[in-house]
């Protein structure tokens, strides 16, 4: 019974999914290795409320890539580099699966913020690297 406890529990351990907190990086459908982004912070008021976040950031070798996944409005989209010069400034009132695209293909080595904040005072934020 013994040898069987450990062997499910070994099993199960090969398919565990990577900590929430952790970047995960694989390819996608057309060969391209991309990064999803880990996010902080929240929209509401009280961050317990809704555990789920807006919309998912991958980073590609040339592109950062916001997918919605709820309907928005009014969010100020901000990347600023480690100087703090901005990068990328917009205005954005997204759809559900909707996507935006942000070309980093001239952008130099460094170390970038992408930040999504709304009228309310709610920021999300996450971090990003260019080699």
């Amino acid at each position: 019974m013994k040898h069987v406890l450990l062997f499910v529990l070994f099993f199960c351990g090969l398919f565990s999914f990577p900590p929430a907190y952790s970047n995960q990086t694989g390819m996608n459908f057309s060969g391209i290795e991309e990064e999803e982004m880990v996010l902080h912070g929240s929209f509401q008021n009280n961050p317990l409320r809704s555990l789920s976040m807006p919309f998912s950031v991958t980073k590609t070798a040339n592109q950062i890539i916001v997918d919605y996944l709820q309907s928005l409005t009014n969010i100020t989209l901000t990347v600023l580099n480690e100087y703090g010069d901005v990068m990328y400034y917009d205005i954005v009132s997204p759809s559900i699966n909707g996507q935006l695209v942000i070309n980093i293909s001239n952008w130099e080595e460094g170390s970038y913020t992408i930040s999504f904040s709304n009228n309310s005072g709610g920021c999300i934020y996450g971090n990003f690297e260019i080699q």
